[in-house]
């Protein structure tokens, strides 16, 4: 197997993640440096613009061989009486509470 050359140094180590139809945006999260494992947990953080609230999205990571195989069971939450389980989850973000208005910002 050949190795990839001449990546550009700000290249990261996968192509595209995605969570629903939005991408996950790793700019000072993920470098071209950073190392993942197969076969272990490799957390990665990122941010998501402005989605519609939604109860249950597709996780999505493509790396330059393919897509990223998922243990379901890992990665699905639930609620204490499991009647809301989820792989990924959008809520909406509150910035402010105005004392009259309730939140003043979010979903």
């Amino acid at each position: 197997m050949n190795k990839i050359k001449d990546v550009a140094i700000d290249d990261l180590p996968f192509v595209q993640a995605k969570i629903g139809l939005a991408n996950i945006n790793f700019e000072n999260y993920v470098k071209s440096t950073t190392r993942f494992s197969g076969g272990r947990l490799n957390p990665v953080r990122g941010k998501v613009g402005d989605q519609k609230i939604a109860k249950n999205l597709d996780v999505k990571m493509l790396w330059e061989t393919g897509y990223a195989i998922y243990d379901e069971v890992t990665m699905k939450s639930c609620n204490f009486d499991a009647s809301d389980c989820y792989t990924a989850k959008t809520v909406p973000a509150i910035y402010s509470i105005d004392q009259k208005k309730g939140y003043v910002t979010g979903g």
